[in-house]
């Protein structure tokens, strides 16, 4: 199977930006805040960490060029 850090990396930031934007649309329609206040830790720590392994994938391939 073939990495691809690079889509790895847009994943990551989809996640970090795309997760809570939901809940923020949904907190909106039902006026329940607590469904975004509770999505911004998780989607920022799963986020944080694809962005992470992505950008040090990314250094070793350039590395190694």
């Amino acid at each position: 199977m073939k990495n691809n850090p690079k889509l790895a990396l847009i994943i990551s930031l989809i996640v970090i930006v795309g997760i809570p934007l939901f809940f923020l649309v949904l907190s909106l329609i039902t006026g329940n805040w607590n469904f975004f206040y509770f999505s911004l830790i998780p989607a920022w720590f799963a986020g944080f960490t694809g962005v992470i392994h992505s950008i040090k994938q990314l250094k070793e391939i350039k590395g190694k060029e």
